[in-house]
């Protein structure tokens, strides 16, 4: 029969911890060198613009988003449209920055001043729209509008209303009120994009108009895909040059794009292990994958030092020789003789004697007196 003691199950125990260590520094030490193999610690932001998207990519779903999106910047041409697009812009009269933000406020104005045509004469623009949408609109509106109108005055403005109304159509008062209404809102927006002189127009035909714009929703919406995972970049309010040529950046990184998910969650485990600081070092050196392990050894080893302690050196300490101490004489006092010493009996031992005690001292012969002889 074998007998287990509490020694040699705590031995068996430190064997399964050490050996549970082992695997999991293997372990650490596996990941650390597929995080380095794929380019980890050698991304740099100039080389890399995808780098910046490294906590915004969380899995394959959001690459093949932004894939597709690079894929329909890059089939449109950004340049040319931004060329169009201010031609148009020119003709008008308006003034616009040259960004996408720019030219989507510009085609939505556009469309918006080309669908009042439907229902009124480009001549309107040259009336009071306010007070025409009044006279036309309920008395609930000019409540809330603050339009304060008689009913002659409202009589004579429906009239003008109605000889604004478009070629060959008879609108309705609730028609012709939500066209003048909508008329207003555009040419208080175009006079804050022109000059005073320029009055809402459309230079170009409808079909021409609505092309371009598709184009452009086309373009904001895949910037706004890439703008979510890019939160750092306002993409909308970039030149249209800059923006092509980062286009062109983020087209020939992507394989980079691609890699990111692994590497995010690759670099998330090491930061578990309390790796955070060696990764920041080995990002900063840019190391490879052999300079990544053989750091990543070297800080096990210092991990492992600093937990053993300082090491003492032993040192032989030669042991005292003994030292014989010289008995006392004790002095013989002449009156012991003649009582007899007790010991107390708290004391088991008498303390030694360090001469003759005071009361055993014979007394001096005073001056001039000899002793009698006995």
């Amino acid at each position: 029969m074998t007998v287990r003691t509490l020694n040699d199950a705590d031995d068996a125990a430190s064997e399964t911890a050490s050996a549970t260590d082992g695997e999991t520094r293997q372990s650490t030490r596996e990941e650390l060198g597929r995080f380095a193999d794929q380019g980890g610690f050698a991304l740099t932001a100039d080389a890399n613009p995808w780098l910046e998207a490294a906590d915004t990519v969380t899995g394959p779903e959001d690459a093949r988003a932004a894939s597709t999106a690079l894929a329909e910047l890059r089939s449109r041409d950004t340049r040319a449209v931004g060329q169009a697009a201010n031609a148009i812009a020119a003709k008008a009269g308006l003034d616009i920055p040259d960004t996408l933000g720019g030219l989507t406020t510009l085609l939505d104005l556009l469309q918006r001043v080309h669908a009042t045509t439907a229902t009124l004469r480009t001549e309107a623009y040259a009336q009071d729209l306010a007070e025409l949408a009044a006279a036309t609109g309920t008395g609930a509106y000019r409540k809330e509008t603050g339009a304060k109108l008689g009913w002659n005055r409202r009589r004579t403005l429906r009239g003008q209303a109605r000889a604004l109304a478009a070629p060959g159509t008879r609108p309705g008062r609730a028609e012709l009120h939500t066209a003048l209404v909508a008329a207003a809102a555009a040419h208080r927006d175009w006079t804050a994009l022109s000059d005073a002189s320029s009055r809402p127009s459309v230079p170009v035909d409808g079909t021409l108009l609505t092309e371009t714009a598709n184009v452009v929703d086309s373009l904001a919406d895949a910037v706004r895909s890439l703008a979510r995972l890019l939160p750092g970049r306002s993409l909308d309010s970039l030149p249209l040059t800059e923006l092509a040529d980062l286009v062109d950046r983020l087209a020939a990184d992507e394989g980079t794009l691609y890699r990111l998910s692994a590497l995010r969650q690759l670099r998330l485990e090491l930061a578990e292990e309390g790796l955070t600081e060696l990764l920041e070092e080995l990002s900063e050196r840019q190391a490879d994958k052999d300079a990544a392990l053989a750091a990543y050894d070297r800080h096990v080893a210092a991990k492992a030092a600093l937990a053993a302690g300082p090491q003492v050196p032993e040192v032989e300490v030669a042991e005292p020789e003994a030292v014989t101490e010289a008995p006392v004489a004790e002095a013989r006092c002449p009156r012991s003789r003649l009582r007899s010493r007790r010991l107390s009996p708290r004391r088991r031992w008498p303390k030694p004697s360090r001469g003759p005690s005071r009361s055993c001292r014979l007394p001096r012969p005073r001056p001039g007196s000899l002793p009698r002889k006995r």
